[in-house]
């Protein structure tokens, strides 16, 4: 039976058959005299169209840990040059569009924000550096007070309710209702939202810190109903919006140990 190629035999002793491995002086050689692309004497325009396809912007791929992003954290370093480029209206363009076409997370926060979105063709007035930044704070990136409590399940609910009587998680619920008059008289009648405006908190499903090495999540949570009390306790009814990655989160003093946390959505529910 004839032997498979390997390091006895085949390819590989063909290529040896001719004496001694190459130096490093010879590969430098030979690496010094392959052609070169000129890449500098591109006009300005196919600079920018080749670094398209490698300038991937912050957080783009929301589920990635690593925040760094080649747009923000590598051209801007290679020389001013680049630096310059890094700022290109057409980098930040081919961006947007592949994190709105591609990602279900992004393409809910340009629905949100009830964006026009722009054609690709032309529309070179349009800042889509600013714009990009201005979706993910707005739409994705999430700020605000964390209710922790494990679930005895594992599948994630889209509609479920909770019974708060906790001061820290009654003190959550009176302040997000302060916010819009309509919702305070809607929980004092004991009434659905209806056309109240939406109210959100954070549901740290699986506790704060990382979880058996893998990042900490919680579950952005949207009250729907909201019956108040004549004790003061709340019985709230939540829809799951999305599942959000927690960068950091605090105790807010002076509050009876209510948490609140940053963080960004990463997976619609």
């Amino acid at each position: 039976m004839e032997s498979s190629p390997g390091p006895s035999g085949g390819w590989y002793s063909r290529l040896q058959s001719g004496g001694h491995p190459p130096s490093v002086a010879a590969k430098n050689t030979a690496c010094s005299s392959l052609p070169r692309f000129p890449f500098l004497e591109l006009t300005e325009e196919l600079q920018h169209h080749v670094l398209s396809f490698i300038a991937d912007a912050p957080f783009e791929s929301l589920g990635n840990e690593d925040a760094n992003a080649t747009l923000t954290g590598v051209l801007p370093l290679v020389s001013k040059h680049f630096q310059k480029i890094s700022r290109s209206n057409l980098l930040w363009k081919a961006a947007f569009y592949r994190a709105i076409e591609s990602d279900d997370v992004w393409k809910r926060a340009a629905r949100n924000r009830s964006l026009q979105i722009p054609s690709r063709s032309g529309n070179d007035d349009v800042d889509f550096r600013s714009l990009y930044r201005r979706l993910y704070h707005e739409e994705i990136a999430f700020a605000g007070p964390v209710f922790v409590m494990g679930m005895e399940d594992e599948e994630i609910p889209e509609r479920y309710s909770l019974y708060l009587f906790e001061p820290r998680y009654r003190l959550m619920v009176e302040r997000l209702l302060n916010i819009h008059d309509e919702w305070q008289r809607n929980a004092n009648a004991n009434e659905d939202s209806g056309s109240c405006p939406p109210l959100y908190f954070l549901h740290a499903h699986r506790g704060l810190g990382c979880q058996g090495g893998q990042p900490c999540v919680a579950l952005l949570v949207e009250i729907i109903r909201c019956m108040g009390m004549p004790t003061g306790h709340y019985d709230v009814t939540l829809q799951v919006n999305a599942i959000v990655r927690l960068e950091r989160f605090w105790i807010e003093p002076n509050t009876g140990h209510l948490y609140h946390a940053y963080g960004r959505k990463i997976q619609l529910v």
